[in-house]
């Protein structure tokens, strides 16, 4: 009895190592499909980063070749609002002038005044020797004192 118990024994130990081997052999071929798997994720997001490098070269490039137009064109772009600022200034004087001539115009002409003392006629814009009363100033009319 002994031997069919070492039999036995050996027999259910076989098995277990069977078992054992199938399941290793699984783990291999599961491991095995999980490496496959997992290399080509891998090939896949190396080629995909290979994509970006360069992208990234040629836009960089593209941007090293850009640069003197951008500052170029930015030049440009502040010269032409130098001169429109310039233009506008110089136009707001003419404007003004515009105006105060439209605002003359609206008066009516400036009619002569005659002086009394002289008997002559003066128009309103006047000599250098007249002041803003339109008399000449060495013939100004003297306040009486009679006030005082």
């Amino acid at each position: 009895m002994e031997m069919q118990q070492i039999i036995e024994k050996y027999e259910t130990e076989n098995k277990a190592l069977t078992n054992a081997l199938l399941e290793r052999a699984k783990l291999i071929e599961m491991t095995g499909n999980e490496i496959q798997r997992l290399r080509a994720y891998l090939q896949k997001m190396q080629h995909q980063n290979l994509q970006l490098a360069q992208s990234n070269t040629q836009k960089l490039a593209e941007l090293k070749l850009c640069r003197p137009s951008i500052k170029t064109l930015q030049h440009g772009l502040g010269c032409k609002n130098g001169m429109l600022k310039a233009m506008k200034l110089e136009a707001e004087p003419k404007k003004e002038t515009q105006h105060r001539e439209r605002f003359l115009n609206t008066i009516p002409e400036a009619q002569p005044i005659r002086r009394e003392e002289e008997d002559t006629v003066d128009d309103l814009n006047g000599d250098a020797d007249k002041d803003y009363t339109g008399y000449p100033k060495s013939k100004r009319r003297r306040q009486s004192k009679s006030f005082q």
